[in-house]
């Protein structure tokens, strides 16, 4: 998933998981859950407003090597135009057949939460495999996607790692 690297370069990951979920609490505890053995420490940014669930937030996790995560989680009418964008950017994506992409699409239009995750990668790729392993698992217990470039091409993927959408 992740491309080698010069011993000097540093390039950022940057992907998304969407969901469709009852609550943003259960975003981060699991994101904390998941990536225990390797946390050094973290911190939130708590934006949203509590009655409505309308707003950001954010966490950052630090790593027991010191690799910074940051987490802006963003939900219903902050997220919306969001989801439309991801929408209509999936309806005119050259790959996948017609059906592969109406289906995608209606999976878009339901979500409700979006989680913007962002790391350096640096020469070390077994630790970007790893954070990625990570990665997919909160993915995977959130039943969501990860949406990211793979081989220059944009990518839903499961929590299991496999293609969703475009399958090419």
């Amino acid at each position: 998933m992740t491309e080698q690297l010069n011993q000097n370069e540093v390039r950022k990951f940057r992907g998304t998981v969407y969901a469709k979920l009852s609550s943003w609490k259960s975003v981060f505890s699991s994101v904390r859950e998941i990536f225990k053995p390797i946390l050094k420490g973290y911190r939130y940014a708590l934006e949203a407003d509590r009655e409505t669930e309308t707003g950001e937030n954010y966490m950052e996790l630090k790593l027991i090597d010191d690799t910074v995560i940051s987490f802006t989680v963003l939900h219903n009418k902050k997220a919306n135009n969001n989801f439309i964008e991801l929408a209509t950017f999936v309806s005119n994506m050259r790959y996948g057949t017609d059906s592969e992409k109406e289906k995608m699409v209606l999976e878009v239009l339901n979500f409700n939460y979006m989680m913007l995750i962002e790391f350096e990668i640096n020469s070390d790729n077994d630790r970007s495999e790893f954070i990625m392993k990570l990665l997919l698992d909160v993915t995977e217990k959130l039943d969501g996607y990860l949406f990211m470039k793979q081989s220059g091409v944009s990518t839903f993927l499961n929590g299991n790692g496999e293609k969703v959408f475009p399958k090419i």
